[in-house]
């Protein structure tokens, strides 16, 4: 309990995102009308989230980090996300696993 009152400043900043959380499992959930909009708004609201985290010393793995987007159009799988680091976020191309749940793009579970 205490863990999540020390991060619920994290998500108090985010504009137009709907955070998703479960302990220290966080998703963040968008929608819009273009890739290219979700990809922006997706980057700028992680680098504030990571920008908060490091004032707070939480860290973030970002070897677990996973951008799906939901659609069966295939321009989705080229809005990627770049982040501070340099690192870019491609979108996944098969199913993502969040607190056991496998999500696919065509929300085929």
């Amino acid at each position: 309990m205490l863990f999540l009152i020390y991060i619920q400043d994290l998500f108090g900043s985010l504009k137009d995102v709907y955070p998703l959380s479960y302990i220290d499992d966080i998703a963040l959930a968008i929608s819009s009308t273009s890739w290219v909009k979700n990809a922006r708004i997706l980057q700028r609201e992680v680098e504030k989230i990571k920008s908060t985290g490091q004032s707070q010393a939480i860290q973030f793995d970002l070897a677990k980090t996973k951008l799906l987007y939901f659609s069966k159009s295939k321009k989705a799988k080229e809005a990627t996300i770049t982040l501070p680091t340099s690192e870019c976020i491609k979108p996944a191309t098969s199913a993502v696993r969040w607190l056991g749940i496998w999500f696919d793009s065509y929300l085929n579970f």
